[in-house]
């Protein structure tokens, strides 16, 4: 069951896709003999984005991970993959709904001797930390295009829905005595996503199409909760504080789209 505030922020999510749909279905749509593969294009984007993730970096990592020896380093950005189909309404004005993978990431690997018993002798023992954050955020948006030739200018905004998972994991080796042990915790949240970019693409065929695009997204999540809802709250100055999922940030993308 969802929380009052998810439910509000879902109602809020398909409220504000109804009013972007309704937006653009009212706009003069392109004349009857249009081809449809003029209209529709299917694109593939890679890039990276900064995160701010201000509670995880705060209070898990700088206030107790680094301190403990458990991790090096904030989780300040990442690789990001997104797909999209989308429609030309007008020459100039296009919707598009699209897929958008989100990952950041921290460890720390250690050699250490251990003494175990009844063998009574040291090994060499393999730790590995690790953080692993990632977010899969289905996103609508809508671009206004500026023609010229075959470069097309645009600007556009988004909307997304986040789905945010974080993996704590430890893992433990004995190469010599075939030991190993992994504990794992998982959390999710979910929540609203904005965006806004401005980019452009460069025609190489009548079909296929090279681009770039900058912007920036605010994408936070809820506190993060284990399956039994239980929050992953830290204990930091005297005070417990619930960890969320901050992927807000400027990004860049690099894509490669056709025409059908």
């Amino acid at each position: 069951m969802f929380t009052s505030g998810k439910s509000v922020s879902i109602w809020l999510f398909l409220l504000v896709c109804g009013l972007m749909f309704s937006s653009v279905l009212h706009a003069q749509s392109w004349e009857s003999e249009a081809p449809l593969g003029d209209r529709l294009r299917i694109s593939l984007s890679t890039g990276w984005g900064l995160y701010g993730m201000d509670n995880i970096n705060k209070y898990y990592i700088e206030g107790f991970a680094k301190e403990a020896d458990i991790l090096e380093d904030n989780i300040d950005g990442g690789p990001s993959i997104y797909g999209e189909v989308s429609y030309f309404l007008t020459p100039r004005i296009s919707t598009g709904f699209g897929v958008l993978y989100l990952r950041g990431f921290s460890e720390k690997k250690s050699w250490e001797n251990v003494l175990v018993f009844p063998e009574g002798e040291t090994y060499a023992a393999r730790w590995e930390r690790s953080l692993a954050t990632t977010a899969v955020a289905p996103q609508v948006t809508v671009r206004y295009h500026f023609p010229l030739g075959d470069l097309d200018l645009f600007s556009g905004v988004g909307i997304a829905w986040c789905w945010g998972k974080s993996v704590l994991k430890s893992d433990e080796r004995i190469p010599d005595l075939e030991i190993s042990e992994s504990i794992e915790y998982r959390y999710t949240a979910q929540g609203l996503g904005l965006l806004g970019s401005v980019g452009m693409s460069h025609d190489l065929t009548e079909r296929w199409a090279i681009g770039t695009e900058i912007g920036y997204r605010h994408f936070v999540t809820g506190d993060l909760e284990d399956p039994s809802d239980n929050p992953w709250a830290v204990e930091y100055g005297g005070r417990g504080h619930k960890m969320n999922l901050d992927f807000s940030g400027a990004f860049v993308l690099v894509s490669l789209s056709m025409r059908l």
